[in-house]
């Protein structure tokens, strides 16, 4: 009984002082010395690169399909009539996507910068 006592003591004065730090103590302190600070540039340019490699790795998706397509064509390695009509939709979803990439590149740090200010 005492264990179970002692134990509810613990807890309500552990709560108690949580309660006492803010939010913004308690967060400091479970980050701990990993926690990295990025400054706007870094962030943008984190943002950038991401951007810029999901755009080449589109570009290889997209290369590979139009070869398999191409080979397919060609007589070199044939399809199904099921496999050419989902390497079809693949290669023009992708097309889609990286249009939708290239058209937002632009923008990407004008959206960044007034999240950013937002934020701050």
């Amino acid at each position: 009984m005492k264990v179970f006592q002692t134990i509810i003591a613990v807890l309500a004065i552990s709560s108690a002082a949580a309660e006492t730090r803010t939010i913004k103590e308690r967060l400091a302190e479970l980050r701990g010395e990993h926690h990295t600070t990025y400054n706007q540039e870094d962030a943008l340019e984190a943002l950038q690169q991401n951007h810029e490699k999901r755009k080449a790795a589109l570009g290889n998706l997209i290369a590979n399909r139009e070869k398999q397509v191409h080979e397919h064509f060609n007589g070199r390695k044939l399809l199904g009539d099921d496999e050419l009509e989902v390497v079809n939709r693949q290669l023009t979803a992708y097309n889609r996507m990286l249009g939708h990439l290239n058209r937002h590149s632009e923008e990407v740090s004008d959206r960044f910068c007034c999240c950013w200010a937002r934020l701050w």
